[in-house]
Order: structure tokens, then C-alpha cells, then sequence
């Protein structure tokens, strides 16, 4: 495998083995890739799941409180759907809540790097946005053009084509991630056209 360009160092969060980043834009099948990734049994930590560890503490809830009160139901409980129409249609707010959440996530990460791993993946929706990619050693890009995104997050979270489209300007277009990116995965077929893709990738970035 030949990834390892970074320093320690210079690599995210000092991580001492080659990071692959894996993303993509909002439906455009990242998770579905990161899935088979972890069945294939390729090590890989997601961002996701380390903000929900955050979100599971007691001082997170709290906060959310104070930003959005209205984001919080009767049991206490953070309502996802509601906070997540909430930050994209106030940006300020989305500003506040990431600000809170991000700081976060070097020690969450570093608590996930599996022992004797001689790479890892970082699922990481946010790769290019929050300028994380000169931290990693590769980039991985799944990838579907702007109108099918549209078209599987108002099916995928029954919301409207103008919430649609207020999500996907909070990412970086899509086409602009596939000039970034260091291997691309076309998902616009079927869930085995997309494995099938993969395992071809695959063995060119680790041969």
C-alpha cells in the first residue's frame, strides 16, 4: 500500500497509521460503502457514530436546550429530525452547533483506532468542508450527481425538494469534491453494481 505521504505529525489528530477518507455528499451512498467496507472487515471509524457518542452526553442535551429548546420533546430526548430542519434552515445556528460538537472529536477519535491496525478509513461527511483532507493520505469519493441526491434525500427523509437543496449548500457541490479527490466511486446503479465497483477500487489503491 502505498499512502503513507504523511507524517504522524501532519497526519489528523496524529494519527499514526495512513488515513483513507471516505465521503461523499448527502445521498449519494457513503454510508452504504462505509457498511461493506466494515463487513469486508477493513478497519474504519465513522464521524457520525463518534458525534452520536457525543450527543448521548448529558452537558450535549443541555446545550441543545439553550440553542434550540424547541429540538427537545416532552421525555427530554433530542428530536434529530427537528434539530437537524432547525440548523439547516439558521445557519447561525448551525454555526453554534457544530462549534459545540467538533472540538470534540480528536479525543473521540483516538479512542476508536483499532489496536495493530496498519491503515484505517475515516468516514467523514464533512471532509473537504472542514478542510480535513490535508490531514489524510487518500481520499474516497462516492459519488452521484446533484439531481439524484435531490431526488434519494426527499424520498430518504420525506422532506420537500427546497429543504433538499438547503442541505446539499451546506456541503461543498459534489463536483467540486470529485476534482479533490484522490479515487472516485460512481454510485448511480444498483447496491451490487456499487460493491462490485468497490472491490475493483480496492485493489487499486492497496496494489
Amino acid at each position: 500500500m502505498k499512502l503513507n505521504r504523511l507524517s504522524q505529525e501532519n497526519r489528523l489528530y496524529q494519527c499514526p497509521v495512513p488515513i483513507i477518507g471516505l465521503t461523499g455528499g448527502i445521498a449519494t451512498g457513503k454510508s452504504t460503502v462505509s457498511t461493506l467496507l466494515k463487513n469486508a472487515g477493513h478497519p474504519l471509524i465513522c464521524a457520525d457514530e463518534l458525534i452520536k457518542k457525543i450527543y448521548q452526553k448529558t452537558e450535549t442535551t443541555a446545550f441543545i436546550q439553550k440553542l434550540s429548546p424547541e429540538s427537545i420533546d416532552e421525555q427530554g430526548q433530542i428530536n434529530f429530525k427537528h434539530l437537524r430542519q432547525n440548523a439547516f434552515s439558521d445557519p447561525r445556528k448551525l454555526t453554534q452547533l457544530e462549534a459545540f460538537l467538533y472540538p470534540q472529536l480528536p479525543q473521540a477519535f483516538c479512542e476508536e483506532i483499532p489496536p495493530n491496525a496498519k491503515y484505517l478509513f475515516y468516514d467523514v461527511p464533512l471532509l473537504f468542508e472542514k478542510k480535513l483532507d490535508t490531514g489524510v493520505d487518500a481520499t474516497l469519493l462516492v459519488y452521484s450527481p446533484r439531481q439524484v441526491q435531490i431526488k434519494r434525500l426527499m424520498e430518504r427523509d420525506s422532506i420537500d425538494q427546497q429543504l433538499a437543496e438547503k442541505m446539499l449548500q451546506a456541503q461543498i457541490n459534489i463536483e467540486e469534491k470529485k476534482e479533490k479527490s484522490s479515487f472516485i466511486l460512481r454510485n448511480t446503479g444498483t447496491k451490487e453494481d456499487l460493491e462490485e465497483k468497490l472491490q475493483q477500487l480496492l485493489q487499486c489503491i492497496f496494489t
